[in-house]
């Protein structure tokens, strides 16, 4: 091990609430001394037929839902490809995806020399970076990574995602939504989310195993130490946090990333271990939506006869009954969500309650660390608000509880806490706009997503101004509906998401602030 290695755990799920953070640029890191011409440049070959938007819905319909991303074609999807020179065609090889936070995928230059020496195979998709809106980077990821695919044997055991800033966004919703496909998911300069949907927390917990890479002196760092540590690794998540020594917002050195990897392949064996009883959690060929929802509740049936495993089998059939609604094996979980249902003392709704009150606690632990954590910087000057929040989420736990002692400790953790944001209020002044990020999670039209963060622009005192002057398809993209995907986004970046494109800087004139093509 380096010893620039702290721990690696980790997971976040913080209210929205406006936090400051210094701005900075996607910075390149020096490129390695070795070429890119090994690096062929394909085309998608076809259009792909992974479930991309269940990733984006929630929902897997019928028909492709092509309105959700209208200019998107598959003939123009490009993307930079490695393959080891012994490569054979019957091996079954492991697969590197990086997500880059640019149209221009840069990350070849930070994984040449660990995919050459440990035979690794690695995907880049072009133009899919932050300016991109998030519905239409899920499907180019998914499209990139059917396509290797179907040329390549591929071990989804040994298939990861990683990703950079809002690249590393984009990587954890896909492993989160479709773990079947992969074995882990390296993020670098973000922060994680623990899936809403309890199958999925499930399932991502068994197969995934989870890297996060953060530098130190990156302004989301405490975030990921204190709280995505925390709440991942008591989920018992397989996952690792390492922070960089020295590194702000930038991609982390290949011997860091390569370490990483290493970590991820040492979970193939608990992977394995994994889809030899449940063939389900691991998925090499693309099924139809009649073959997978048959698997997935042949297996909540299997899992129905431990009781131990009683609200994995109820969680496994609500998302069954969500995902393919018009499906009959849907009409069969839903049947015996109901059977199950009828019985009152069955176990699983003890199970579900202690795993709801699980994640709450650790919701609370990881904000109270973050409060009383000895950090610098923005957070430094947030933790009075910080503090309070981990108050709000110890309310709700001592609201269930009925343990005496339970709910004295967590009365005095409320009350400390209350005090620590009392002491540290006066460190709240105005926070100026270049060092302010925002969280803008959830579906909306563009002119709901533009009328939230003028709301929230608004709050600091300042309005924003648009006009189809500096953007003359303004008028055509308001009523467009956009997936937003970003927890922690300055002005600039919550912007190039809602408009669609590249670079967008604000221009301040007083209290207005002009948004503008860069």
């Amino acid at each position: 091990m380096i010893q620039h290695r702290l721990a690696f755990s980790g997971a976040r799920d913080i209210q929205l609430f406006v936090v400051a953070i210094a701005l900075l640029a996607d910075q390149a890191h020096p490129l390695l001394a070795q070429s890119k011409a090994s690096v062929n440049t394909l085309r998608v070959s076809g259009p792909g037929s992974l479930d991309w938007s269940y990733v984006v819905t929630g929902r897997s319909p019928v028909d492709t839902p092509n309105d959700m991303v209208p200019s998107y074609t598959w003939r123009g999807q490009s993307y930079d490809f490695f393959h080891p020179n012994d490569f054979a065609d019957g091996d079954n090889r492991p697969l590197v995806i990086f997500i880059s936070p640019s149209n221009r995928s840069k990350g070849w230059h930070y994984w040449e020399a660990i995919c050459r020496r440990h035979g690794v195979m690695y995907a880049g998709p072009r133009k899919a970076g932050n300016s991109v809106g998030f519905d239409k980077r899920v499907r180019i990821v998914l499209d990139v990574l059917d396509d290797v695919r179907n040329q390549y044997h591929v071990d989804p055991d040994r298939t990861y995602l990683a990703g950079f800033s809002g690249g590393a966004t984009v990587a954890q919703r896909i492993a989160f939504r479709l773990p079947e496909f992969f074995g882990g998911v390296l993020c670098a300069g973000q922060m994680v989310s623990l899936p809403r949907d309890a199958s999925l927390r499930h399932r991502a917990r068994d197969r995934l195993s989870v890297a996060l890479v953060c530098g130190e002196r990156d302004p989301i760092a405490p975030f990921v130490e204190f709280c995505d540590t925390h709440v991942l690794q008591g989920f018992n998540f397989r996952c690792e946090t390492e922070i960089v020594h020295r590194l702000g917002h930038r991609m982390p050195p290949p011997e860091v990333l390569e370490e990483a990897y290493l970590w991820m392949e040492e979970g193939l064996s608990q992977r394995q271990q994994l889809a030899a009883t449940y063939p389900m959690s691991s998925i090499s060929r693309n099924l139809s939506r009649h073959d997978w929802a048959s698997g997935l509740l042949a297996e909540a049936k299997s899992r129905l006869k431990n009781s131990d495993e009683a609200y994995r089998c109820i969680a496994l059939l609500e998302n069954m009954a969500s995902r393919w609604p018009d499906l009959p094996h849907a009409t069969q979980a839903k049947k015996l969500l109901g059977e199950i249902s009828s019985n009152e003392e069955a176990p699983w709704h003890e199970q579900r309650k202690a795993e709801n009150r699980l994640i709450a606690r650790l919701r609370a632990e990881a904000l109270q660390r973050l409060a009383t954590a000895p950090v610098r910087g923005f957070v430094r000057d947030q933790q009075g608000a910080i503090a309070l929040e981990a108050a709000a989420h110890w309310d709700q736990l001592l609201d269930e509880s009925t343990d005496e002692e339970e709910r004295l400790a967590i009365s005095q953790n409320i009350d400390k806490l209350r005090d620590d944001a009392k002491q540290t209020a006066s460190r709240h002044g105005t926070r100026p706009l270049q060092a302010t990020r925002f969280r803008l999670v959830g579906r909306v039209t563009v002119q709901e997503g533009l009328d939230r963060l003028g709301a929230s622009l608004g709050d600091l005192g300042y309005e924003l101004v648009i006009t189809e002057q500096a953007f003359p398809e303004y008028a055509q993209v308001v009523t467009e509906s956009r997936y937003l995907e970003l927890p922690s986004a300055t002005a600039e970046e919550a912007l190039e998401v809602l408009l669609g494109v590249d670079q967008v800087k604000l221009n301040r004139r007083g209290k207005q602030l002009h948004a503008l093509p860069k």
